[in-house]
């Protein structure tokens, strides 16, 4: 099962971010494309060519798989839990300048049913001195990430769901691109 950490892989992925573009356009062309007759006819150098102005399949697609991945980043952006949508790792938080006083809050967004000073005396962890509050610090980091990326487990599914389903409808348009050039480039060989 994938965890949030491995879903936040996904956010920035280009073909993922374009999908908002698929989403607005497809309506608009599909509204445009009602008001018109399904072909036309252009005579270029005495030359007639029909011309299909129905919306193309591949749109439709297109649109469905768009509407399939942005769902899966809604819930991904809703359910998520914060530390694991801001730092990608430790290092991360360290470079952000952040402590103890963030991983409380993001402490009480998980489902560890008690305080961090109740979680760090379970953990033996005791804040002394600079290099071992470093340590202790990064050990804290890491159980609350690895707790929080494990929560709502139906939200994780069905974010995986919906971004399984854009995918292969995008394999589905890529696939089927392919096979009309292959075998345009096989009928003129």
């Amino acid at each position: 099962m994938l965890y949030w950490f491995s879903l936040k892989k996904t956010q920035d992925l280009k073909i993922f971010q374009s999908m908002y573009l698929w989403l607005l356009i497809v309506p608009v062309f599909a509204k445009f494309f009602e008001h018109i007759r399904n072909t036309a006819t252009i005579e270029l150098f005495s030359y007639k060519f029909t011309v299909s102005l129905a919306l193309p399949f591949t749109w439709q697609v297109f649109y469905f798989s768009a509407l399939c991945i942005v769902i899966a980043n809604v819930i991904y952006q809703v359910f998520c839990p914060s530390i694991i949508k801001d730092h990608a790792n430790y290092s991360h938080f360290k470079a952000e300048g952040k402590g103890i006083n963030q991983l409380k809050k993001y402490s009480s967004q998980t489902q560890f049913n008690v305080e961090l000073h109740q979680l760090m005396e379970q953990m033996g962890i005791e804040m002394n001195n600079e290099a071992q509050d470093e340590d202790n610090l990064q050990k804290l980091f890491w159980a609350i990430y690895e707790n929080a990326s494990e929560l709502h487990k139906l939200a994780r599914v069905a974010c995986v769901i919906f971004l399984g389903i854009g995918l292969l409808l995008i394999g589905w348009v890529v696939v089927e691109n392919m096979t009309w050039v292959i075998r345009a480039i096989l009928q003129n060989a």
